[in-house]
Order: structure tokens, then C-alpha cells, then sequence
């Protein structure tokens, strides 16, 4: 389901978008969008984020991979339940920048099946210079994301 902020802006991979009045601390915040609905290697319905510094960089942080709509994952049924509503009536996402980002296919040995195994992949520059830095990986950029 493509989703679109709180001006009407459509969420796309690259977008940075800020989360506020989420029901956990961890759920606010800069992310950028790393996948989304209906892109390629990618099957889920919501979209994965990426936490990232006040310069779009990605954070380095432990708990810095988010979804939207923001995910509830506790034990406790009556918070999952206040969460979740608290989320579905308060939080709000808004894009407030963009990060360059290449779609990629990924080529690389699989010694397990004797074969080549291909993904799609969306990454940022850095992740991108890393990619290149592996020796049995053959990758295409496809298409650069601005």
C-alpha cells in the first residue's frame, strides 16, 4: 500500500521523513526509507526505515531499524493495545529531505546450490562503496534514485 505523509508527499525509497508523537521514544525521530511496498527484493506491505543523524547519515545506534506504520512489539497485551491505538491517532511522518540512492542488482556465487543467486538491493553511497569492496560480488547499478 503506497502511503503518503501528513502534507501529501508520497514515501519513497530515499526519502528521510521524521516520525513524531510515536507511543515509544525509540519510534520518533529522522529515518530513511530503505524499502518499500512493491520495490523490487522486497515483499513486505509497510515500509523499513533506517534511523539517521541530523545529516542523513545512518546511525550507528542498536536500535536503528524502524517500520511505518510503526510496529508494536511487546509482551504486555494491554500496552501492544494503548500503543497501537495511541499510534494509529498521534503519529505522524513527514518527509523533510531525500538521500541519493542506487538500485542495484546483486550477483554473487552461491556455493550451497552451485549456481549464481541475483538480488535488488537499495543502497546509499557508502553502502554502495562497501559492495564494491567484496571480492566475489558482481553487481549492475540499475538505477539511480535522486
Amino acid at each position: 500500500m503506497i502511503r503518503k505523509d501528513k502534507n501529501g508527499i508520497e514515501l519513497k525509497v530515499g526519502n528521510v521523513v521524521k516520525i513524531e508523537n510515536g507511543y515509544f521514544k525509540n519510534d520518533n525521530g529522522l529515518f530513511r526509507i530503505a524499502h518499500a511496498p512493491f520495490n523490487e527484493g522486497w515483499n513486505g506491505n509497510d515500509y523499513s526505515l533506517r534511523k539517521v543523524l541530523k545529516n542523513f547519515s545512518d546511525s550507528k545506534s542498536k536500535h536503528n531499524i524502524s517500520f511505518y506504520p510503526l510496529m508494536v512489539t511487546v509482551n504486555n497485551s494491554a500496552t501492544r493495545f494503548e500503543a497501537k491505538r495511541h499510534n494509529e491517532q498521534f503519529a505522524t511522518i513527514e518527509v523533510v529531505g531525500k538521500v541519493k540512492m542506487y538500485k542495484v542488482k546483486q550477483t554473487y556465487d552461491n556455493y550451497y546450490r552451485d549456481r549464481e543467486t541475483n538480488s535488488i538491493l537499495y543502497l546509499t553511497e557508502q553502502e554502495l562503496e562497501e559492495l564494491k569492496k567484496e571480492e566475489r560480488v558482481k553487481f549492475e547499478i540499475l538505477e539511480v534514485i535522486d
